[in-house]
């Protein structure tokens, strides 16, 4: 594997990796590697030189390796024994932090925990997990989203239904911060995180961190068209005097969001866009206001 300079325009670091697994992250610097060989999970230090084992990384497809801003923290899935958990590692105490714990104290939840991402200021890790005990009440049998505040550790349901503090009804995944690490946001096929959701489609939910209690901030739909109307559908509210744009990725791996030409159609209070350019794989969107 090779660290390419792009203002250089040449190979400033050479790590011989055999058995390389598809997962690498770099850190916002550009000093640090971090890559999978083997299962192993490994830390190179292009100035120091040095390389090192830091932990185990999941098979999973959603494992992770995000960095935080300052590049200080990282967050990953790791296996354990029949287990997936979400860990972090941080660079200046060279020691990793188990977050998905169970909430009656012991020391790992059970099932897969996995798709971490991490605030800019390394304060919050939201992630999937099909556990049952990292929060009393979860009975909804399938995946849900979680946030770990590291200041107070503490995790708070994310995905939770409206009609008191159990599980939302249906599956949620894919959590990812805002760049201002002020809101979080995730994908969830449930009906009852929010009122009125009748679409019978999974929507984005959004979390304001720092405000008053569990107060969704937006919501966007995202439903399948007809033979009339083929593509996507993305459906969101929209506020007055705000300008609005779609993007997409194909998968969230990629480096950066594609922009629709146009296309965005406001009605009222409600925004919308037709992705006639949609398949039947998967696409990622998101929604920018200015």
């Amino acid at each position: 594997m090779y660290v390419w300079d792009t203002l250089a325009a040449t190979n400033v670091y050479t790590i011989n990796a055999g058995g390389l697994n598809s997962a690498v992250a770099i850190n916002p610097y550009g000093n640090r590697v971090v890559y999978a060989r083997n299962g192993q999970l490994f830390a190179a230090d292009l100035y120091a030189q040095t390389n090192g084992v830091i932990g185990s990384l999941a098979s999973t497809a959603h494992a992770g390796l995000c960095f935080n801003d300052d590049g200080r923290f990282l967050v990953y899935a790791g296996p354990v024994n029949t287990a997936t958990l979400v860990y972090l590692y941080d660079f200046v105490t060279s020691s990793n932090l188990l977050v998905s714990r169970t909430y009656n104290g012991g020391p790992a939840a059970y099932g897969v925990s996995d798709w971490p991402d991490i605030s800019s200021d390394g304060r919050f890790i939201a992630y999937r997990s099909s556990a049952t005990n990292i929060v009393p009440n979860d009975s909804n049998g399938v995946p849900d989203v979680f946030l770990y505040d590291r200041w107070y550790d503490t995790t708070t349901l994310l995905s939770v239904s409206r009609y008191g503090t159990t599980t939302a009804g249906n599956r949620s995944l894919a959590p990812v911060f805002s760049a201002d690490a002020q809101s979080v946001l995730f994908q969830s096929w449930a009906f009852d995180v929010v009122d009125q959701d009748f679409n019978h489609s999974s929507d984005v939910f959004g979390f304001n961190l720092y405000g008053s209690g569990q107060i969704p901030l937006f919501s966007a739909a995202i439903a399948r068209g007809s033979s009339a109307a083929p593509g996507s559908w993305i459906m969101w509210p929209v506020v007055a005097g705000r300008t609005y744009r779609v993007q997409f990725k194909n998968s969230l791996a990629d480096a950066t969001w594609q922009e629709f030409n146009g296309g965005v159609t406001i009605i009222g209070t409600q925004g919308y866009l037709n992705d006639v350019t949609a398949g039947s794989s998967p696409r990622f969107y998101r929604v920018v206001a200015y």
